[in-house]
């Protein structure tokens, strides 16, 4: 084609999630950026969720910051705080797996701003021990930065998940 001069693309200099292009066509110069999709933290959050309910670990836990401090609600069967994934794994992953059948959590709700992300819901499953089943209200606090989670707190009803997987009383079966 006589007049139109090669298309040249040159990426420039640029953070890791911008890409700056610059073609030049019959010696004009256009200017572009593109920004990766880099998901938000209510994105993250439900990518987080789906992964839980499919079983898929490894997925949850490349989402976990290496650093992510994981709090556990005091009185709930696996209280306090897990630092790292591997922690977060063996402390409470590991644990639901063999200790409850059917533990889900399941948000109902998602509320985001800025970088917290909030799920209202509710757990259910059977605790193993007992054969008793659960369900109680949840709400989980997540922090997300870069795509990562590097925070989470759970809030919940421990007396009553107590009460619901409690064995039965020795008065009560007399």
């Amino acid at each position: 084609m006589a007049g139109v001069s090669p298309v040249r693309i040159a990426a420039r200099d640029a953070p890791a999630s911008t890409v700056n292009l610059q073609v030049t066509t019959q010696n004009r110069i256009h200017r572009y950026a593109y920004r990766e999709h880099i998901m938000t933290p209510k994105e993250t959050v439900q990518n987080l969720y789906a992964a839980f309910a499919t079983g898929d670990v490894p997925t949850v836990l490349s989402i976990l910051s290496p650093d992510i401090q994981w709090t556990e609600a005091a009185g709930f069967p696996y209280a306090g705080t897990y630092v790292g994934p591997e922690a977060v794994l063996n402390g409470v992953f590991a644990r639901l797996g063999t200790e409850w059948d059917a533990f889900a959590a399941l948000p109902q709700q998602l509320v985001a701003e800025g970088d917290t992300v909030i799920a209202i819901g509710e757990y259910s499953g059977t605790y193993k021990a007992t054969n008793k089943p659960m369900r109680v209200p949840m709400v989980h606090v997540w922090t997300v930065t870069d795509g990562t989670v590097t925070r989470f707190v759970q809030h919940t009803d421990t007396k009553l998940l107590a009460e619901q997987i409690a064995p039965a009383s020795a008065s009560a079966t007399a």
